[in-house]
């Protein structure tokens, strides 16, 4: 299968190809809002990106994060009100992997 916009030639070619290669790029999109750090103590359909991790995503293991949403996947993050991460990292980063909004809570209950 050809890629579309694809051409052999380079220099003007890269300009017909742009459009696809950004596209590659742009597969993700977020339909979450940012997290108001005066907002309400929970906060739906936040933007998981605007979110501060304390751990490092990258360290996480994929079997986990996986099970994490497979067993808790409707749990609310908890964060401070500066939006850094205290509890579900492994949620956070599956949002960030699927593009997908997270719910959250400011505080523990």
């Amino acid at each position: 299968m050809k890629a579309p916009g694809v051409v052999k030639s380079v220099g003007n070619g890269l300009s017909k190809a742009w459009p696809w290669i950004t596209g590659l790029f742009a597969k993700t999109k977020y339909m979450g809002k940012s997290f108001e750090s005066s907002g309400k103590s929970v906060q739906l359909g936040v933007d998981p990106r605007t979110l501060n991790p304390t751990k490092d995503l990258s360290t996480l293991n994929p079997t986990r994060v996986q099970n994490a949403v497979k067993y808790g996947g409707d749990k609310t993050i908890i964060v401070d009100r500066k939006g850094n991460v205290l509890d579900g990292h492994h949620r956070l980063q599956d949002a960030i992997n699927t593009g997908k909004s997270v719910d959250i809570q400011i505080g523990h209950n």
